[in-house]
């Protein structure tokens, strides 16, 4: 098993004021320990506006929360005064008492990243956020040849790994699941495995996580604790262009040769399908979409009607159970379309990544 990577490390702007210059702060936030402690150049002053200013450009909440438990601080996913505070004290440790070698990737899932069998790590990428995205290939992966990257797009819960948390004006959907272990790493473990199915394909599986519960509150997807801007670039920092140099960049300076890119594919399990129609508006090329159990709504439809304006040779694949909400009038209406492939089963819809991934 291959050691989890920790983040790379960049040098972070310094500026006088913090009040001022709360999009510069807002980017340390988005980066590790090392990074953050650099807020010490700031003044503690005007910390209110930073926190006003955290959600326009799109920070992720639970990076700061990572950040407080790393510090033993109230674990709120506030800017406040102690946070700082407790960043500038860390950051007046010397370098070899300090966080440097410490990770603030989310435990949980560092966990299920330990439990993989092949070439497995994180990075916090700018394309996702600032937030997790975990990178796999095959023990025989070769960048030199023609390689296929697959983007994975998890479903509700899929960013908590432990026990769901209780959330204020949650459905009463989310508010059975709360206290009880999340699916993220059955659901994390089920693509993780498909590697061993892609033997005669040359893959890197990207797998970012969302930021959690975010979007408009009185939608039904953000009371049952989604992520409706998750790749938006019109409501988020997150673009699918940038997250893909990133992978790229990361796997390629791993193996010390620049990866042979030759398709591109992006998949989505159940409320992930929400993500493939969010980046299918970002122009990003794609060669081939699966929505697996995901087309709720006009998701599929939207998302293929985007995408093929970019790619006239687009396969676009659709697994659908029969009879349910997958199954609707809009995910039909493309079933005459160019490069649409619908597939009905009767398989559980848990076990979507399991039985389909690797397809």
């Amino acid at each position: 098993m291959e050691n989890i990577e920790k983040s790379k490390e960049i040098t972070p702007k310094k500026e006088n004021q913090l009040g001022s210059h709360s999009a510069e702060v807002g980017d340390f936030l988005k980066k590790d320990v090392k990074e953050v402690i650099d807020v010490k150049e700031y003044n503690l002053g005007d910390w209110q506006t930073i926190n006003q200013g955290l959600e326009k450009l799109g920070i992720d909440i639970e990076m700061i929360k990572n950040i407080q438990k790393k510090l033993s601080l109230k674990v709120d996913g506030k800017v406040g005064p102690e946070t700082i505070a407790a960043i500038k004290k860390l950051g007046e440790q010397s370098d070899s008492e300090s966080l440097e070698s410490e990770s603030l990737h989310d435990q949980g899932l560092e966990k299920e990243v330990e439990k993989v069998s092949t070439p497995a790590w994180i990075e916090k990428m700018r394309g996702n956020g600032g937030r997790d995205v975990v990178l796999m290939v095959s023990d025989d992966f070769d960048p030199s040849k023609e390689t296929e990257v697959i983007y994975h797009f998890h479903g509700t819960d899929g960013h908590e790994f432990g026990k769901l948390p209780k959330l204020d004006g949650a459905s009463s959907s989310y508010q059975k699941r709360t206290g009880k272990k999340s699916v993220a790493g059955n659901r994390f473990q089920q693509v993780a495995n498909s590697l061993s199915e892609m033997k005669n394909r040359n893959v890197i599986i990207a797998y970012p996580i969302s930021a959690g519960r975010r979007g408009p509150k009185k939608t039904i997807a953000y009371r049952n604790g989604y992520d409706l801007n998750w790749m938006d670039r019109e409501e988020s920092n997150e673009d699918m262009s940038v997250l893909h140099s990133e992978v790229i960049d990361s796997v390629s300076k791993r193996f010390g040769t620049r990866v042979n890119v030759t398709k591109r594919t992006v998949k989505g399990h159940s409320a992930g399908g929400l993500a493939l129609k969010n980046l299918s508006k970002s122009g990003f090329h794609i060669d081939r979409i699966d929505f697996l159990d995901a087309s709720y709504g006009n998701w599929a439809q939207r998302c293929y009607e985007e995408a093929i304006k970019r790619n006239p040779n687009l396969q676009f694949n659709l697994y659908v159970r029969p009879g349910t909400s997958t199954d609707n009038s809009k995910t039909k209406s493309l079933q005459e379309k160019e490069g649409v492939n619908i597939i009905y089963t009767n398989e559980k819809h848990a076990d979507m990544n399991r039985v389909y991934f690797g397809a």
